[in-house]
């Protein structure tokens, strides 16, 4: 999975709606949201340290060009965090559950996020205004499979829901390996963060509602306990250990 973007936002729309989406996700699984990370520190360095975003402001920093990898990463992770939020607020409106609506807000802020970060490296957005509409053509189709898949059962809905999030983290953790921008690599982390948050609420929702323990689907089972254990935590490994390509793998 992966493509492109651009977006412009004022700080304090981007402080509100980040705040916002960090009490939304705390809803989602029943514990604090995320927080805010850690600033840079040093003598030079501003920091814009408010929840998901916590990037640096420095100018010295988007000075430097992004290589091909990390542009193409930004481009595409935009795009992967709308589906996310696009396929959670379809599965708000079909099963009516909370933690859908929720975590679809808080997937917003991960949007907003990115979009910061296009927008300071002067690349332009892929992102279309309509929901479920994508520049990328495998997300295009995995949005397709996998409302398609939510619609048939409130199981197979949490299990979407468990998916997408586990594809998250494998891209994360992926993409994180091959930044070397500072402000790239703190929105990643914390990003990273809220997955392993999201993924803890849909395992935990999915084995309430049916009684069955959830099952990783693109994760072996010690890199889906490692993820588990890093929920609630600001930051957590970005190791690629047991993760996979997966079925929609980008490369």
């Amino acid at each position: 999975m992966k493509k492109k973007l651009v977006f412009g936002i004022t700080s304090l729309v981007i402080a509100g709606g980040l705040l916002l989406g960090l009490t939304q996700t705390a809803l989602a699984y029943g514990g604090p949201g995320n927080g805010a990370g850690k600033g840079y520190g040093g003598d030079t360095v501003k920091t814009d340290c408010t929840g998901l975003l916590c990037l640096s402001t420095s100018l010295d920093l988007s000075s430097t060009p992004l290589s091909d990898a990390e542009a193409d990463s930004l481009l595409y992770m935009v795009e992967e965090e709308k589906l996310a939020r696009d396929v959670y607020q379809f599965l708000a409106d079909q099963w009516g559950l909370p933690i859908f609506a929720n975590i679809s807000a808080a997937e917003q802020t991960h949007m907003d996020s990115v979009l910061v970060l296009i927008d300071r490296y002067g690349l332009t957005s892929p992102v279309s205004a309509s929901s479920g509409v994508f520049t990328n053509s495998e997300l295009q189709a995995l949005y397709t499979e996998l409302t398609t898949k939510g619609s048939q059962s409130l199981a197979d809905a949490l299990l979407v829901g468990g998916a997408i999030e586990e594809i998250d983290i494998r891209d994360l953790q992926a993409d994180l390996a091959g930044v070397t921008h500072t402000d790239i690599t703190q929105v990643y982390n914390n990003l990273l963060s809220g997955s392993y948050n999201h993924l803890q609420a849909f395992s935990s929702e999915y084995e309430l509602q049916t009684g069955t323990t959830y099952t990783p689907q693109y994760m072996d089972a010690t890199a889906y306990q490692t993820a588990l254990d890093s929920a609630g935590q600001a930051g957590g490994p970005v190791t690629t250990n047991g993760m996979g390509n997966g079925r929609y793998g980008r490369r």
